[in-house]
Parts: C-alpha cells; structure tokens; sequence
C-alpha cells in the first residue's frame, strides 16, 4: 500500500498504461504499475477533484480552479480544458458502453460520446453506479432509486425502498446492486427486481465483475466474493503488503483489463 502526498485520494482511473488518481485541493498523481507514484501536482485549485474515468483514449476529470470545466489528458500528466457545461462542481465520472456520464451539484446529469460535446439528461443527480448489458444502461442512486435508459440520455426510475444505493454491476445474467448495511437485489432484465435482503454484516461502497466473480468493498476495508451475486463470502479486513489491516477510507476501486 503506497502512500502518497498528504491529500486525500478520490478517484481512479485506468488507460494507456497509466494509472492516475485524483484528490483533494486539485491533485493528481500518475503510476504506470499501481506501486510507484509521480510527485503529486495540482492546477492551481483549491477545490476537490472528486472523479476521474477513461473512455476513448483519454481521461477526463473536471479543473478544480473553475467549477463545471472539463479536461482531457492522454497521459494524466498534460490536461487541457474542452468543455464548460455549468457553473457547478462536478463529481463521480463514470465511463460506461462507450458514454461518458458525470454529475453536478447544480441537480442535474451529463453525458457525452466523446468527452467534450456534454448534454444534460433527465437523470437523478447522484448517481452512485451505472451499468450495462444488451442495449440497457441502469444506474443507481442514493435515495432508494434505480434508474433505467436505451441511450444513456432519457432515464426511467423506479423507487426501491429508501435504501442508499451504492453501486451496480452486471454479470452471470443479471444486474446486481449493493446498497448500505449490508443489502443487495438483482435483476435479469434491469427492470424487475427482488425484494432486497441483507446479505451481508457491512455497508456496501464499490461494486466490480470480473473474470467469473463479483467483488464488494466497504469504505472501511472489508472486502467479500460471490460467484453468483446472491450468496457472499463473509467479510474479511484487507491487508496491505506487511500483513496489516487497511483501515484507510477507500474511495474509489477500479479492475484492470
């Protein structure tokens, strides 16, 4: 486990060999392994950079000096602004099916085929995870609600319990979304879901699927499996390289192609 600047680390992103994380007061720092990071730099800014993604040969994260102003990098190192979509801070940059998708804390959602031309979409701000399978994108949100679109731009919701949705993955023909304390649904066809249940003892952050396994973390280092979606390993503390528990607050978890 690296420790890296005094910044706290949001976001992490993956692409043309380059890992780049982003933080708080505008910092960035690069790693072309995941062990060895570049001397963190920021633009200036004294804003937090709360989301990065990769999409399209590039990354795209937001300038922490002018709110709602988007930059493009190849590398994570040289950044150029391409676009001013609102007057708010951005966060949480998602890229998913070939869309980039952000949101604002204006109250409204973007997305973009290439990073630079945005359009604002219907969707409910706060978007805590997207996925997407055969022709249907479903993001969920923090205040109970799933949300359903064909394009990526017009979203249908749905209302699941008052439940904090964290995150979506799909994978073994079906959608699977984690929430807090613990609960989880599913659903083959992102529009009829189960009843949630509590499958585990821990609050839900980050989902991922792949290679044949699902894996969940919490905010707090623990981590757990499930080959199916439904039936979870029970939790166990992640170790850093010493054997030691990691008891920092993970923000973000990426799987690497």
């Amino acid at each position: 486990m690296a420790v890296v600047g005094t910044n706290s680390w949001n976001a992490i992103a993956y692409g043309n060999g380059k890992y780049v994380a982003v933080g708080s007061s505008g910092y960035i720092t690069t790693s072309t392994d995941g062990v060895n990071w570049t001397v963190p730099k920021t633009d200036g800014g004294y804003k937090i950079l709360s989301g990065i993604a990769f999409g399209k040969g590039k990354f795209i994260t937001c300038s922490s000096t002018v709110a709602g102003t988007i930059m493009s990098s190849t590398d994570g190192n040289a950044w150029t602004t391409v676009a001013n979509i609102t007057n708010s801070d951005l966060n949480d940059f998602r890229y998913v099916n070939d869309l980039f998708f952000v949101d604002s804390g204006n109250g409204y959602s973007y997305v973009s085929a290439d990073g630079i031309a945005w359009e604002q979409i219907n969707s409910p701000r706060l978007i805590a995870g997207i996925a997407y399978n055969n022709g249907l994108y479903v993001a969920v949100c923090y205040a109970g609600i799933i949300a359903t679109s064909n394009d990526g731009k017009a979203w249908t919701s749905y209302t699941l319990d008052n439940i904090a949705w964290q995150d979506v993955a799909y994978g073994k023909g079906k959608f699977v979304a984690i929430g807090a304390k613990g609960l989880l649904t599913t659903s083959v066809d992102g529009q009829s879901w189960k009843t949630p249940v509590q499958a585990v003892s821990i609050s839900w952050s980050f989902l991922i699927y792949k290679d044949g396994m699902f894996v969940a973390i919490s905010q707090n280092g623990y981590m757990t499996t499930s080959s199916d979606g439904e039936t979870w390993t029970e939790p166990v503390q992640m170790k850093d390289e010493s054997g030691n528990n990691v008891t920092s607050w993970i923000q973000d978890m990426i799987a690497v192609p």
